[in-house]
């Protein structure tokens, strides 16, 4: 039986999370090309996929490759990866969307421009059991595979009982107080990126989130977790009854805009909410 061809553009993990599950589920069907930010994406554990870094040079090498034969259908997480990408998605018979993070929950996405797409495109994602964006009330949701899979991870899962604070850098910590503890006690999980650091928590000791399972390690951990606006918070908030008290922290600006995530926060009893004058 002749496959349709799929490609999938993934700019971070949380999108590849979801093609790779897609990949699979349709196997019989569908062959899947995955393009993947190689900085952002951990692909060591995907060996039986279709991988491509994502380049200038390897897109267009795989152009000539496929004989510029359009696939069935492309996912684009959303168009700030450049024009080409663009210019390539408009020979697509069908243009889908893959969620690549908080857009999902926020009222007004900060990446993907809705009227780029068509009325009822698909909307690859998690089954998430919670409230989303009102603004994904116009795409074909479909439920791809459960949030508990950004925890799995080649990565090493490292303990975390030596701290007794945990704060993972991420918008909206950065007016957090932190409690009366030594400064020895509480590790600062930085971003990768070094323009979204935070300069407030340099006397901690800390790691490069992405340099570690960080979803894995927070799972059996007993402190408090303090997250700001991000996936990880929505993990977090999605466990079953974990160990650790969890505080998340957003703007007050954001607030509005985040109501779909909020809606998350006040359903959890092991969460409280931190919102920092802006």
């Amino acid at each position: 039986m002749l496959l349709k061809r799929r490609v999938i553009f993934c700019a971070n993990h949380i999108s590849l999370i979801i093609a790779v599950n897609l990949a699979d589920k349709d196997k019989r069907t569908t062959k899947t090309i995955i393009f993947y930010d190689p900085i952002r994406c951990d692909v060591t554990r995907f060996n039986n996929f279709n991988l491509i870094p994502y380049s200038r040079c390897t897109f267009i090498t795989y152009l000539f490759k496929s004989c510029f034969v359009p696939p069935f259908e492309i996912c684009v997480p959303h168009f700030r990866g450049g024009r080409l990408i663009r210019t390539y998605s408009k020979y697509a018979k069908k243009l889908s969307v893959i969620d690549d993070g908080l857009d999902t929950f926020r009222e007004f996405p900060r990446n993907i421009v809705v009227s780029d797409f068509k009325s009822d495109s698909n909307y690859y994602t998690f089954n998430y059991d919670a409230k989303l964006a009102t603004w994904l009330s116009g795409f074909n949701l479909i439920n791809v595979c459960e949030l508990e899979e950004i925890a799995r991870s080649s990565k090493q899962k490292i303990d975390l009982s030596d701290f007794d604070v945990v704060l993972v850098e991420s918008p909206g910590i950065g007016s957090v107080i932190l409690p009366d503890l030594s400064a020895s006690r509480v590790l600062l999980v930085k971003h990768s990126n070094p323009n979204k650091n935070v300069k407030a928590f340099e006397s901690c000791p800390s790691i490069i989130g992405s340099d570690f399972a960080l979803e894995d390690s927070i799972k059996t951990y007993q402190g408090t977790l303090i997250v700001g606006e991000s996936m990880t918070a929505v993990y977090a908030l999605q466990l079953k009854s974990p160990n650790f008290k969890l505080l998340i922290a957003i703007n007050e600006d954001n607030k509005k805009n985040l109501t779909s995530f909020l809606d998350l926060v006040g359903k959890t009893s092991f969460a409280k909410l931190l919102v920092a004058k802006t």
